[in-house]
């Protein structure tokens, strides 16, 4: 039976269960892995839920702990004493740790660290201090590095004595702790018994994000360069930590996430499990702008309205056709370049070509619309009405303002530090005002 159907019957079961038959349900929960067994718990709901996740043994709870969501961990926190929360903390990783302290109360915070290691409370306490998406956010202070004057002999034995390595990498630092280059383990398996150096060994050209860094930042390196972990220095140039390939996968999708809901029009990062009243909150901005920018096009149309001759007040009718078009290319535009910003496909400095190649585009596109609304208007209106050349006309010009827009404020946004992404409603909104006063001045004319 598969793992997801196996998972949905035994919640089902567990629905309608005693807490008898919960207790025996506990068995089979610890089958399946940490992350869909946070899934069943949160869906079982906060009474049921807690139970059970306080019924399965130490070490399995705490892997369950870090797969839970913010919302469900915060119910979480007052059900469960603070000496089996440290006892669970005490087996995180030290990034892993660090989340889990974050969400805390701050009287809780105090009680954890001094329940916990010693060793492992200071690390928590200073992966605590960055910002939250921040490379010291999301780095782990859990790395093995070596002296770059030790020996390949000198660095195996620091392999065996590591504690779950993350990685396979080896980071070289000097005396002070800067960062000098890296090896991986395998390069020190091949060489220990040579009696070399490490520094003789290692690849001086590593890579590197600054400890305040973005996380955007830390996942453009790691594509860049093809980077399974990222160190991470401080400004003296000191290795603080480093960023693991889960935590850079966990952070490409929260960007991509992010983006989409932005480019959709709400501010929030993950809308589907946040109450209605916030939800509200999180759209209300970029629905204000909207009401905002229909009320100026009410206005510019009210200028046909108010024109002499019917010509101009029928040409209302084919003002959908106009801006849905010009939007269609100008939110094509926008989203390519909010991707392209992303990835680095484009690059502040190097925007003129593909600014121009979008505004052939957006030309030619234009031209062909043009072309067939001339036909299907002149079929429709006669020859002789000069609509369609109204309309021809509107539809050659507002795509290529349009995509000329799409491409301009995300990249303007960019270029001011600002999240691109944030611009998804205002661009919309933009194109729909273009295409109607581009239409709009071109019927007062010809009409």
């Amino acid at each position: 039976m598969p793992q997801r159907i196996r998972l949905i019957r035994l919640l089902e079961s567990a629905e309608s269960s005693s807490v008898a038959q919960l207790q025996a349900l506990s068995g089979q929960l610890a089958t399946f892995p940490p992350a869909d067994l946070a899934f069943i718990l949160e869906e079982l709901g906060e009474e049921r839920g807690i139970f059970l996740f306080r019924s399965l043994e130490t070490e399995l709870a705490a892997e369950v702990l870090v797969e839970f969501s913010e919302e469900f961990l915060k119910d979480l926190f007052p059900s469960v004493s603070l000496r089996y929360l440290a006892s669970l903390v005490n087996l995180l990783q030290p990034d892993d740790a660090a989340d889990i302290y974050n969400l805390m109360s701050e009287e809780s915070r105090a009680e954890v660290l001094r329940r916990i290691d010693a060793d492992l409370a200071k690390q928590v306490r200073q992966l605590a201090a960055y910002e939250e998406e921040s490379a010291g956010g999301i780095m782990t202070s859990a790395f093995l590095a070596v002296h770059e004057d030790s020996t390949v002999k000198a660095a195996l034995q620091s392999v065996k004595e590591a504690e779950e390595l993350e990685t396979d990498v080896v980071y070289v630092i000097d005396h002070q702790g800067k960062l000098k280059g890296f090896l991986t383990i395998q390069e020190i398996l091949q060489e220990a018994e040579s009696g070399q150096s490490i520094e003789s060994i290692m690849d001086p050209k590593i890579f590197s994000v600054l400890v305040d860094a973005d996380q955007e930042e830390v996942l453009r390196q790691a594509s860049i360069y093809g980077l399974s972990t990222v160190p991470v220095i401080d400004h003296n140039k000191v290795l603080v930590g480093i960023v693991t390939n889960d935590d850079i996968v966990t952070v490409q999708e929260d960007e991509a996430n992010e983006d989409i809901y932005r480019m959709a029009g709400t501010l929030a990062k993950d809308p589907i499990h946040l109450p209605t009243f916030t939800r509200l909150l999180m759209r209300l901005p970029m629905l204000i702008v909207t009401l905002v920018t229909c009320l100026f096009i009410s206005k510019i149309l009210a200028y046909l309205g108010e024109a002499e001759g019917g010509s101009k007040f029928a040409a209302l009718k084919y003002l959908p056709l106009v801006i849905a078009l010009a939007g269609n290319v100008g939110t094509i535009v926008f989203t390519i370049v909010v991707r392209g910003l992303a990835t680095l496909n484009l690059e502040q400095g190097r925007l003129m070509k593909p600014l121009i190649d979008e505004m052939k585009v957006g030309l030619c596109f234009g031209g062909v619309s043009a072309c067939l609304a001339l036909v299907g208007i002149g079929f429709m209106e006669g020859w002789e009405s000069p609509l369609g050349y109204s309309v021809a006309l509107a539809l050659l010009l507002s795509p290529a303002i349009s995509g000329l827009a799409g491409f301009l404020i995300p990249v303007s946004a960019d270029k001011l530090g600002k999240d691109p992404a944030l611009m998804g409603p205002l661009v919309t909104n933009l194109n729909d005002l273009v295409g109607s006063a581009v239409y709009v001045m071109i019927c007062l004319v010809l009409l």
